[in-house]
């Protein structure tokens, strides 16, 4: 909260540091622009640079008890609390689906976590309940409704001009984010809509490269599968908490738009709307 990180936070494409002499991080081929950029251009277009530089304003060991606690990632290993692992998902295990579907669960739920689980309840002989699952007494608050909601909103750029764009469904808003390791060893997507979530993991066991003709294939699978699943469904889209406000600013600066400055839409808690012009693109007349 201290951070003041927002869907257009003005962040430079380019390599936060080096490393042995070599720029790091870049993007998919080992490319940067040096251009600045929005937060939400870089979460949209899978851009390692700015997750890397946002991660870097953040804090390793937040951004580590944040996804270990809140999110319940159970794979993390101290080792993981740095920014190769945190920013670039470099973690030494790396996070099963399974809990990587959960965690983007919350982002469409209000903020709340809800624990996995593979039955509902189990009975004995006489109809006596031995273990019961109550979903909503044990859910957790993971993130507020309204950063719950700016991140829904961010994730549906992936979908509808980022790397997930060809892969969303018809009728049904789709949620979601594209990950591909270096080498294209791995790739995984993780997407919801307002029904269900899936997450989808491709690669081989040995961590032979992937060819390239199935490059896409977690994206084609994840989208076949929910759309059987979704079949006779009616059209649905998530609603906006009344605490968030949709505002128009300059791409650019992230500030109030004059004459002369890009413009972008952008959501906010109303907490945080930004109060002051943008000077660099105001020409006097």
């Amino acid at each position: 909260d201290d951070v003041d990180i927002y869907w257009s936070t003005p962040t430079k494409d380019a390599p936060l540091m080096n490393i042995d002499g070599k720029p790091w991080p870049t993007n998919e081929g080992g490319t940067y622009s040096n251009r600045t950029v929005t937060v939400q251009y870089g979460l949209a277009n899978s851009l390692n640079t700015i997750s890397a530089r946002t991660l870097d304003k953040i804090g390793t060991t937040y951004s580590y008890d944040f996804f270990k606690n809140k999110f319940h990632i159970s794979t993390l290993t101290p080792q993981d609390c740095d920014l190769a692992p945190m920013a670039t998902g470099a973690l030494t295990y790396g996070v099963t689906v399974l809990e990587m579907t959960a965690a983007y669960q919350a982002f469409g739920n209000g903020g709340y976590y809800y624990e996995p689980y593979g039955y509902y309840k189990i009975e004995d002989s006489k109809g006596n309940v031995i273990i019961e699952k109550t979903p909503d007494k044990d859910k957790e608050v993971a993130l507020s409704e309204n950063t719950s909601w700016v991140m829904n909103r961010m994730l549906n750029t992936v979908m509808t001009q980022g790397t997930g764009r060809y892969y969303a469904l018809d009728g049904i808003e789709c949620i979601g984010k594209t990950g591909t390791t270096t080498g294209n060893r791995d790739t995984v997507f993780a997407a919801y809509t307002p029904y269900y979530t899936c997450a989808v993991w491709s690669g081989y066991d040995n961590n032979e490269k992937l060819p390239d003709y199935a490059r896409n294939f977690h994206k084609a699978l994840w989208k076949k599968v929910m759309t059987r699943i979704h079949e006779g469904l009616p059209s649905k889209e998530f609603e906006k908490p009344a605490s968030v406000e949709k505002l128009s600013v300059c791409e650019e600066t992230g500030l109030l738009p004059r004459a002369g400055c890009p413009v972008i839409t952008e959501y906010f808690d109303v907490g945080t709307m930004p109060t002051e012009y943008c000077e660099e693109h105001y020409y006097d007349s």
